[in-house]
């Protein structure tokens, strides 16, 4: 799993090997939010790989995804889910100002509870 926090891990992550689609949609995503304030105070990306499960995801991000999946009235915590093909990219947004955990979990070797919720989130 990849935490970035900060510019500089930002940066880090973009030298290592990562599908060339996510690469671009880290620095996309980045750049959506502007350089006025450092990404700390902004948001937290997250990118799940092979072998991480969704308690991993959970610990790593302080989020409760799983809950009550189970319940009918259960309400997922994100704003939206999308299929990247190779990857899903979804969004959690946990202040009023704005600040955020984008999550990226690459398809090979998802959790496949984590892979549940993504796509019953996904968008029509």
């Amino acid at each position: 799993m990849l935490s970035i926090h900060e510019d500089a891990s930002l940066q880090k992550a973009l030298q290592l090997p990562l599908p060339e689609p996510l690469r671009m949609l880290l620095q996309d995503r980045r750049a959506m939010l502007g350089y006025d304030l450092p990404l700390r105070d902004m948001a937290q990306f997250v990118v799940v790989q092979a072998g991480d499960t969704l308690a991993d995801v959970e610990r790593e991000t302080g989020l409760h995804i799983q809950l009550t999946m189970d319940d009918p009235d259960y309400t997922p915590a994100w704003e939206w889910v999308i299929d990247h093909g190779l990857f899903y990219e979804t969004v959690f947004i946990l202040s009023d100002d704005g600040y955020g955990i984008a999550l990226f979990a690459l398809k090979a070797g998802i959790d496949p509870i984590l892979r549940r919720l993504l796509e019953n989130g996904l968008r029509p």
